[in-house]
Formats: C-alpha cells, sequence, structure tokens
C-alpha cells in the first residue's frame, strides 16, 4: 500500500468478509489488527484470510461444480472472481 501523505494512517483492525458471486454466499473471511501504513512510504503488507466452503450453503453444489469448472477439472480454465466487504 502506497501512503503518498505526510501523516500515517492507522487502523485498529481491518476486516473482510469474502463472498461467491453464486447467490452472494460467505465462503471465507479475514482480519488483521494494528495495521499501520507509514507517512509517504510503500508498506507491503500480507492479509491472513481463510476460506471456508460448507455444503449447507451450497446444497445443489453450484459452488463447487462453477471452481471446478474454472480450475479446468469440467472446462476450460478461467479466473476465479470474489467479491468482498472490507470493514
Amino acid at each position: 500500500v502506497e501512503n503518498p501523505n505526510y501523516f500515517d494512517v492507522n487502523f485498529k483492525e481491518i476486516k473482510a468478509e469474502i463472498f461467491y458471486p453464486i447467490n452472494n454466499t460467505e465462503v471465507g473471511e479475514g482480519d488483521s489488527k494494528n495495521v499501520v501504513f507509514k507517512a509517504n512510504q510503500l508498506t507491503n503488507w500480507t492479509f491472513p484470510f481463510t476460506l471456508d466452503y460448507r455444503t449447507t450453503s451450497d446444497p445443489q453444489g453450484l459452488i463447487v461444480r462453477d471452481i471446478a469448472t474454472k480450475c479446468g477439472v469440467l472446462g476450460t480454465k478461467s479466473n476465479i472472481n470474489v467479491n468482498y466487504r472490507i470493514t
């Protein structure tokens, strides 16, 4: 993250929720505490998150079938896109 400002940017906590586009199903989350982006600096920062597939959230298997297709198991390889919310 590049912070071009003359002041640091501090976050007590940054949270993310990850959603698969099919039915906007939540498939993961992550959080990081005490994040500081120093003034006029580039900060390399790794955001830890987990993915958690549950058949109860996808009873027809649409998500796992879509992922298998995009991975090339059931079709042509393509990008796997997800949506997310940062708070």
